[in-house]
């Protein structure tokens, strides 16, 4: 409970929205209903923008090294 006291408690997320959320996911109704459900599912804009600028990120890295990653391949 220190742990959580010390956090600066501003966080974007609305745990309501979360909890609602999760239990659609693990009753696949609502929100989850008819969908395929990720094994890992990021909740909230902060997970978003974080998980988004890292693929983004990667995404650089291989259209930069791409001929050399591509280049591994035997010779036909």
């Amino acid at each position: 409970m220190e742990g959580l006291a010390a956090e600066n408690q501003a966080q974007p997320g609305d745990p309501k929205k979360l909890v609602k959320i999760v239990l659609d996911l693990v009753r696949k109704e609502g929100i989850a209903e008819g969908k395929d459900i990720p094994f890992r599912l990021p909740l909230g804009t902060d997970c978003y923008d974080e998980i988004e600028a890292k693929c983004k990120e990667t995404l650089g890295m291989l259209q930069e090294w791409a001929p050399i990653i591509r280049s591994t391949d035997y010779t036909k």
